[in-house]
C-alpha cells in the first residue's frame, strides 16, 4: 500500500478491526479512504462494496478467525483475489484468483483449488522489516 501510485490505482480498504492498533493506524495512513465495517451484516458491506464501484476486491484473510468470506459469496465486485491470510483455497467458486507462488503451490502440482492461481516470483508472501 505504501508504494502504490494514486494515479493509476484508487485503493478502499474495508476493516474489519475491533479496535485499531499501530498496524492499522498506519495501514490507514497508506490509502485515501479507509471504511470500518466491524459489526455489519455481510449482506450490508457486500452492498457498500458493490456501491463504492470497486473493480477488484481482495480477501486478505481467507479462512481465518472473524473472516468475511460471507461478503466475497456475494460477489460484490466484477473481480475477487484471495492472497496472504490463507495459503491454501477457500474452496469459493465467487473468488477468482489466488496469489500463491511455486513453492506453496508447484505448477505441476497445483493441488484442489478453486481459484485460478496467480504465481508471485519468489514468495507469496511480503515481508518488511520494521524501520
Amino acid at each position: 500500500l505504501r508504494y502504490h501510485d494514486p494515479a493509476y490505482v484508487h485503493v478502499t480498504c474495508y476493516s474489519d478491526v475491533a479496535a485499531e492498533d499501530d498496524k492499522t493506524r498506519l495501514f490507514r495512513s497508506f490509502v485515501p479512504c479507509w471504511k470500518p465495517i466491524q459489526g455489519r451484516p455481510d449482506e450490508e458491506v457486500a452492498q457498500m462494496i458493490f456501491d463504492d464501484g470497486i473493480d477488484i476486491l481482495v480477501d486478505l484473510t481467507g479462512h481465518t478467525g472473524n473472516n468475511r468470506l460471507g461478503v466475497f459469496s456475494r460477489k460484490p465486485a466484477p473481480v475477487s483475489v484471495t492472497w496472504i491470510g490463507y495459503p491454501h483455497t477457500t474452496g469459493l467458486s465467487r473468488i477468482d484468483y489466488r496469489i500463491s507462488d511455486e513453492h506453496a503451490d508447484p505448477k505441476d502440482a497445483p493441488g484442489m483449488t478453486t481459484e485460478k492461481l496467480v504465481y508471485l516470483p519468489d514468495c507469496f508472501l511480503c515481508y518488511a522489516p520494521p524501520e
